[in-house]
């Protein structure tokens, strides 16, 4: 009997020939054929069933070895950084009048892996864009290691994936939309105390809960009460202040016109937070990491 193996389905082995399936009869694996196909003057074929899906544990294994990859890139990446000639330390984050202060068992941690690319202008972002496409694109595993993951895009699209064409021609549809644009350096500053207090209150004091429902003020931890700011003794970490920046941030967007909020700066406030990213990820078990995540991500 011709391919006489059998393929494992659901835990069991494939027990009747491609014929016998068809009629859902019984198949008397025969060799070199057995009655059915004898008597039909077939060939007895037994075609192998398709791969038998993961198991949670394997699929929950497989993402774990991910994460762990992305983990040793995200690492060597920031040991590039710090061992490059264009790497410049955030000075700017403690800049400006009265910023927040920052406590000291955090400053070293903070300032040596938080630095992140001007995101503003175009080139740059289409520069950060490439960057993580490296890590969670077409380029990054499994895609990259997938030969049939080009060859599925073209058959469902027509069309050739090719990523850096398709940039070179977005960023040259661009410059020709807009042969010239303003550009904007935004320096990553924190907040005044004042400042913050103020949005806390007007966030609080307006229901803004009820329209952006991110910081639930009246049922959170102090450290987002008005008085929390000036206690050194109330302990705080990277999320906690991330939160802060980014509530007020939200605040002075949407309330720029108010005088109370004239001299503030919300894109500065936000490329502040952004530079606590990595830990706001790596602290994923703590909610304020969660709010302030929301917070940059409301428009």
């Amino acid at each position: 009997m011709s391919g006489s193996a059998v393929a494992s389905r659901g835990g069991r082995v494939r027990t009747a020939c491609d014929l016998c399936r068809h009629r859902r009869i019984g198949c008397d694996r025969a060799k070199p054929a057995c009655e059915t196909c004898t008597l039909a003057g077939v060939p007895c074929t037994f075609t192998p069933t398709a791969q038998q899906r993961k198991s949670v544990r394997e699929e929950l294994a497989d993402a774990k070895a991910r994460v762990r990859h992305l983990e040793e890139a995200l690492k060597a990446e920031r040991e590039n950084r710090l061992n490059s000639d264009q790497y410049t330390p955030p000075k700017a984050l403690s800049s400006g009048s009265s910023p927040l202060e920052i406590p000291h068992q955090f400053l070293s941690s903070w300032s040596a892996t938080t630095y992140l690319l001007e995101s503003y202008s175009f080139d740059a972002a289409l520069s950060n864009f490439r960057w993580h496409l490296g890590f969670c694109g077409p380029r990054a595993a499994p895609f990259a290691l997938t030969p049939s993951f080009s060859s599925t895009v073209y058959e469902r699209t027509g069309f050739v994936l090719n990523i850096e064409d398709f940039l070179n021609q977005l960023a040259q549809s661009f410059k020709l939309q807009y042969p010239t644009h303003s550009t904007r350096t935004i320096v990553p500053k924190w907040p005044p105390r004042s400042l913050i207090q103020r949005s806390i209150e007007y966030f609080s004091k307006n229901r803004l809960y009820s329209i952006f429902p991110a910081v639930d003020i009246e049922n959170t931890p102090l450290h987002l009460d008005p008085k929390a700011l000036g206690n050194p003794d109330i302990t705080t970490s990277p999320a906690n202040y991330a939160c802060l920046v980014a509530l007020t941030a939200l605040v002075t967007r949407i309330r720029g016109d108010d005088m109370a909020f004239a001299d503030a700066d919300p894109d500065a406030y936000v490329q502040a937070v952004l530079t606590l990213l990595p830990e706001l990820m790596i602290d994923n078990a703590n909610l304020r990491s969660l709010e302030a995540l929301i917070l940059l991500g409301t428009p």
